[in-house]
């Protein structure tokens, strides 16, 4: 049977009651030595916790079920928390300490060579059974205590594991921070690129009418500019000269971008021939 949903639900009612006790709860981003929750009394550089594995299982269609631990999980601060749902509205939360569980768990090993430790249990015994192990106000205090006393090696390595894992969510958090200026930096070059080319549209379609301009322009104004331009007259002393002989026919401005773009790039491009 598949107890996955069970053991989410145990995570979620335990975490809430040690909470409730006083303790600090978390939930590490990765599975190792059977840690599904980590209990703490504070939150500090070398701060001391223990490992939480929650069980979960269901009496509701069932008459009997176990649990197995491997018993490399059962070193240091460890606890095992087990929720038993009968289909009544009673939470049966069960806590075991190390030492408990090395006491009065069956002690096995499998065809692999692993040991693990079992503990069975009955829809009709378990209250009577596992009694002295439900989860109470008074089992936090002994929480607390094995909490304080958590020095074992186990313990050391994860409190390594648990500061790597905030360095690399800092590092991850950099990261998305960085991804998000380079989407902004190519959403506007993208948004340059395609103003340019509609610039480069506009520009196009301007030259494309300055070209046609002097078929609207007067004979004797196209042969004016014409003549000046053969004599190395400058654009601006050409302007001036048409603006006084030929008063507005054409703007000044729209004179000196139709000398410059149209009759001088064309005088170019013929001495490049």
């Amino acid at each position: 049977m598949d107890t996955t949903y069970l053991e989410y639900t145990a995570e979620d009612l335990i975490a809430h009651k040690l909470q409730r006790g006083g303790l600090l709860v978390a939930k590490p981003k990765f599975d190792r030595d059977g840690t599904d929750l980590i209990a703490l009394m504070e939150v500090a550089d070398g701060a001391k916790f223990c490992r939480i594995q929650c069980k979960g299982r269901s009496l509701i269609s069932s008459v009997n079920s176990n649990v197995e631990i491997p018993k490399e999980y059962i070193q240091g601060a460890f606890l095992v928390f087990l929720y038993i749902d009968v289909g009544d509205n009673d939470p049966h939360i069960f806590c075991f300490a190390k030492e408990e569980i090395e006491v009065n768990w069956n002690l096995k090993t499998n065809k692999r060579h692993k040991e693990n430790y079992h503990l069975n249990f009955s829809k009709t015994t378990f209250r009577e059974k596992l009694s002295a192990y439900r989860f109470t106000t008074d089992r936090i205090d002994q929480i607390k205590e094995i909490i304080g006393k958590s020095v074992s090696k186990k313990e050391i390595e994860l409190l390594k594991i648990l500061k790597k894992q905030k360095d690399l969510i800092k590092k991850k958090d950099e990261c998305n921070s960085l991804e998000k200026h380079i989407m902004r930096i190519e959403y506007l070059e993208e948004s340059i690129k395609s103003k340019t080319e509609y610039l480069e549209i506009i520009e196009e379609q301007y030259l494309s009418g300055l070209a046609e301009l002097s078929e609207d322009l007067p004979e004797k104004l196209n042969l004016k500019i014409t003549t000046l331009l053969s004599e190395a007259v400058s654009v601006s002393e050409i302007v001036s000269q048409v603006e006084k002989d030929f008063p507005n026919v054409i703007s000044p401005d729209l004179l000196q971008y139709y000398i410059n773009k149209v009759l001088l790039n064309n005088q170019s491009i013929e001495r490049d021939g």
